[in-house]
Parts: C-alpha cells; sequence; structure tokens
C-alpha cells in the first residue's frame, strides 16, 4: 500500500469479505474516505489559488463577463460543494441595495449576521463570501481586508 493513504483508508482497502457479511462487525468507512479525498482535494485547490485567481473574482464573481478561467472554476466548485452548515452566505438587507454576510446554521439553528459591513452590490457581497469561504478553509492568507475589497 502506498504510504500517502492514512492508515484508516488503507484498513478499509484490507477489509476481507467475511467482516462485511456480519454486520455487527462491519464500521461505516465514509468518514475516512471523506477526510481522505478532501484532504488531497485541498492541496490540489490551494496550489490553483493565486492573486490573479482572487483578482479575477473580485472583477466578475458571478462569471456574467464570460466563463471563469479553470482555476476559478475549480476553486468556486470546491468551496460551494462543501457542507452548508457554518458556510457564510450573502444577506439582502434591502435587495439591489444593501447587502451583509451572514452564516447558515444546522437544522434548527438560528442564522447570524457577520460583522457590520454593509455591501452596496451583490458583486462586492460574492466576493466578500468567496474571501471569507478562503480563510475559513485555510486557503487564502493574506492582508487583504475582510470582505477582499482593498
Amino acid at each position: 500500500m502506498p504510504a500517502s493513504i492514512p492508515l484508516k483508508v488503507q484498513t478499509t482497502l484490507m477489509v476481507h469479505m467475511d467482516t462485511i457479511t456480519d454486520p455487527s462487525k462491519y464500521r461505516d468507512r465514509t468518514r475516512d474516505w471523506f477526510d481522505f479525498f478532501h484532504s488531497r482535494r485541498r492541496q490540489i485547490i490551494a496550489q490553483m489559488i493565486t492573486p490573479e485567481v482572487i483578482e479575477e473574482h473580485k472583477r466578475d464573481p458571478r462569471g456574467t463577463g464570460g466563463a471563469h478561467s479553470r482555476e476559478l472554476g475549480e476553486v468556486l466548485r470546491y468551496i460551494r460543494n462543501i457542507p452548508s452548515d457554518g458556510k457564510t452566505f450573502i444577506y439582502a438587507m434591502k435587495p439591489f441595495h444593501e447587502y451583509r454576510l451572514a452564516r447558515m446554521a444546522g437544522a434548527g439553528g438560528t442564522t447570524q449576521l457577520i460583522g457590520n459591513e454593509i455591501f452596496k452590490t451583490e458583486g462586492d457581497a460574492a466576493h466578500a463570501v468567496f474571501m471569507s469561504r478562503l480563510a475559513e478553509l485555510g486557503l487564502w492568507n493574506s492582508p487583504i481586508s475582510e470582505s477582499g475589497l482593498s
């Protein structure tokens, strides 16, 4: 087995059929694979995040001026596919005029506004969400303001 595969996953790969035939001895290993996949994917995504990709997103967060670059598209797909509990999103205080950032809560939880910054456009708020998610995932640590709108 390659050393780059975590021990938990190696164990999963080496399960014998007689263990699986007895459900009381079977442990769901979905989380092991999820963690393995996301740690590998995060390494690849981190290499794609450059000042140019950040600037591309800042110019056109929704991709309305044409398709995003391959790198930005990959980064966006990755951060959009993380579980939504705790995710930052745009809250429209006055649609088309005032936006703030908020954090999603799990089932039965209360959504909370984040910070005091008010954005005049949805695009500016979308870029702030992008920068927030990158920071939360440990993918971008730059002296850019909280919103990424330096």
